[in-house]
């Protein structure tokens, strides 16, 4: 399953911006990259 940059550039904004927000384990930061890459 591969997201086109187009998509997947906002979404991993919106990413940073929540673990800039909220700081999150290093698991849950994992869970997320792997969502990314599924």
């Amino acid at each position: 399953f591969q997201v086109d940059s187009a998509t997947y550039n906002p979404k991993l904004g919106n990413v940073v911006e929540f673990s800039a927000t909220k700081p999150i384990s290093k698991r849950k930061r994992w869970r997320i990259t792997a969502l990314f890459n599924q």
